[in-house]
């Protein structure tokens, strides 16, 4: 079986939707199947060693399809899965568009895409997706929000299958100590991870990290790649010396997988406080469970603690409730949950290969 994979960008590229799919196809390599990833040409792309890489200069617009396609096209897979969204492509229609270029030259090959997002896009958004996406007759959602709302706009179509796959972290674990980012015994660290991006709540954790550091000594660690937007980065930094917690506020800047990995062990409390409350697809609370950390987040219904996850959930935009749930994570008896293992790639992996069987056989 040969699969290609498309992708906007791949490791070392700051993408959450790339580092999935590096994973991804890491997985189906070590079940047996040929993988080609067609993505981006971007500076910071490495080789992979499990699976070639076929980099193509585009910038995703309308006029690439062409180029796009003829790419895809030459890797002669069985099948080919687009992965959308992702940094690479921008606000180019040339992804939208790929879905229907490659029908048409080779009616006969399946297709399929995974919706990273999708059911919070705005509606003229979500049209153009489902539209783009109506020639694919696998729609991958990896989570059920994602896969409840790709049915309602995509799965009406006579022989497309939706299915719903949840993500693993795309940090797995590493056999490493916790970095040592306590100064001083007694010392609480908060931890956030991720890009930073408006959608992330950052001015909420700033304002909750003071209350914090008013009842306690306290550090707040920034840890990993800040991400693609350079501007709302900046803004972050500057509001952190306005807010006075430059003293107390380390941002590591990025690190390599195992060291990322022992940052997140060296957290006593990771925060998490997305505007618009937890999802599916978030990739760094997937992380922050697999590091069996204790966990504040946001929610739109969920609210107190959960043994299960070991998460306190409070509502978005409120740095008062943030702060105490910070407290009670910290003071609780409670032990971390077990850290993830990395197998839930090979499962992923593995449902993965069953639909492309199931799609593909005559």
């Amino acid at each position: 079986m040969r699969i290609c994979l498309v992708s906007a960008a791949l490791p070392d590229v700051p993408c959450g939707i790339g580092d999935y799919t590096d994973h991804l196809a890491r997985g189906l390599a070590a079940a047996g199947v040929e993988i080609v990833v067609v993505t981006t040409n971007q500076p910071g792309l490495r080789t992979a060693s499990a699976y070639e890489v076929r980099p193509v200069a585009t910038r995703w617009l309308l006029g690439d399809t062409a180029r796009v396609t003829r790419a895809v096209d030459g890797v002669r897979a069985d099948l080919v899965h687009i992965q959308f969204p992702g940094s690479g492509y921008g606000r180019g229609f040339a992804v939208t568009t790929l879905a229907w270029a490659l029908k048409a030259g080779h009616p006969r090959r399946p297709l399929a895409i995974t919706l990273h997002e999708f059911d919070r896009l705005s509606g003229r958004h979500r049209l153009r997706v489902a539209a783009g996406a109506v020639p694919c007759r696998l729609v991958v959602g990896p989570g059920p929000e994602l896969a409840r709302a790709a049915r309602r706009w995509i799965g009406w179509r006579p022989g497309t299958r939706v299915v719903e796959i949840p993500l693993a972290s795309n940090v797995i674990p590493a056999q490493v100590s916790p970095a040592a980012y306590r100064r001083s015994a007694g010392e609480l660290v908060v931890g956030y991870f991720g890009f930073l991006r408006p959608d992330k709540g950052l001015e909420t954790l700033l304002e909750a990290f003071a209350k914090v550091r008013a009842e306690r000594a306290a550090r707040l660690v920034i840890a990993g790649d800040p991400g693609p937007d350079i501007e709302y980065a900046a803004a972050v930094r500057r509001s952190v010396e306005v807010r006075g917690l430059g003293p107390d506020t380390l941002f590591t800047g990025p690190l390599t997988r195992d060291a990322l990995s022992a940052g997140l062990l060296g957290f006593d409390v990771c925060v998490l406080p997305f505007r618009d409350g937890l999802t599916a697809n978030r990739g760094s609370y997937s992380a922050a469970v697999a590091h069996g950390l204790p966990i504040v987040t946001t929610s739109g219904v969920s609210r107190g603690f959960d043994a299960a996850a070991n998460t306190w959930y409070v509502a978005p935009g409120d740095a008062p409730d943030l702060a105490q749930a910070i407290l009670r994570q910290a003071a609780g008896a409670h032990g971390p949950i077990s850290a993830a293992t990395g197998s839930e790639w090979t499962a992923i992996a593995a449902r993965h290969v069953e639909l492309y069987r199931e799609i593909l056989a005559p």
